[in-house]
């Protein structure tokens, strides 16, 4: 192969492999903002917009790193799911009413997002 070829074979290949990382990078922040506006519709009423919750309806403090830490990404993902009802909670059910990747990047996103900022 010639070198100039080479070289232009090199650019090309790279310019399209910066392309594709940078449109694979925007996904996620794409998907976290669409799981924040969610979040804000569907959850801060109960959860509140900072994601501490309300203690006097029982709803867990998401900033908190000790409830995070003992609360697994699927265990989250199935309250969501499937709604959470007892000690004093009733959260209802979404599953039907949010797509799976919809609440698995409620989760991911903003759920485990509340304890990286504090």
């Amino acid at each position: 192969m010639h070198p100039l070829t080479r070289s232009a074979v090199t650019v090309f290949t790279a310019a399209a492999l910066s392309a594709g990382a940078a449109a694979f990078a925007a996904a996620p922040t794409a998907n976290c903002q669409r799981a924040r506006q969610t979040f804000n519709d569907r959850c801060a009423m109960c959860h509140g917009e900072n994601g501490k919750g309300y203690a006097a309806i029982h709803t867990p403090n998401f900033t908190d790193r000790q409830w995070q830490a003992k609360h697994t990404t699927s265990q989250l993902i199935s309250a969501v799911e499937h709604g959470v009802k007892g000690k004093g909670v009733t959260m209802p059910a979404f599953k039907g009413q949010l797509s799976k990747a919809q609440i698995e990047s409620l989760v991911k996103c903003v759920v485990r997002g509340f304890a990286k900022k504090h």
